[in-house]
């Protein structure tokens, strides 16, 4: 049944994400494999997982060929998980590579929902992190009207980074 399919997905989906923290390259692959294989896989969860697994086990070259391909293959139209990736790469993270590419990847988000807080707000914090004033600046700008006034903790911390930002 639908439901039961549901509950195999988020099972198999929960170990594959557990996976992750597991140090275990062969055990990881082999979750993975067996997620894809399942006919409710989700091929963009499947890419999400296999990118963190790069970044969390400091597999930095493999993060930066597969993150190129799944940006313009599983991952091309889907703003939140490109957004989550670049995020989870900063939050990871001090290679300048991998903070390049999530940057990349939190700028092709954006391009695809300009209206979205956390796209806006993760390219702002890359772009800042990379050094790149001008679009760390108008990223946190668009981050701090999209937000408008729902949020005054968010509000505060975009305010914050614009004046470390201006600092630059």
């Amino acid at each position: 049944s639908e439901e039961v399919d549901k509950i195999q997905k988020t099972v198999a989906e929960r170990a594959l994400s557990a996976a992750i923290y597991k140090n275990d390259r062969g055990y990881f692959f082999k979750r993975l494999e067996s997620y894809r294989q399942d006919k409710n896989a989700d091929e963009s969860i499947a890419a999400e997982m296999e990118l963190m697994y790069y970044v969390r086990n400091k597999d930095y070259p493999s993060f930066l060929k597969i993150a190129k391909q799944y940006s313009q293959s599983v991952l091309k139209k889907n703003d939140a998980k490109l957004s989550f990736i670049a995020r989870y790469c900063l939050n990871s993270s001090e290679e300048k590579e991998v903070l390049q590419q999530a940057c990349a990847m939190a700028r092709q988000a954006v391009e695809l929902n300009s209206k979205e807080f956390g796209n806006c707000s993760t390219y702002a914090e890359l772009s800042y992190k990379l050094n790149d004033k001008n679009e760390a600046l108008k990223a946190a700008q668009t981050s701090l009207e999209v937000l408008g006034d729902e949020n005054p903790k968010a509000k505060k911390r975009v305010e914050a980074l614009i004046e470390k930002i201006q600092a630059m």
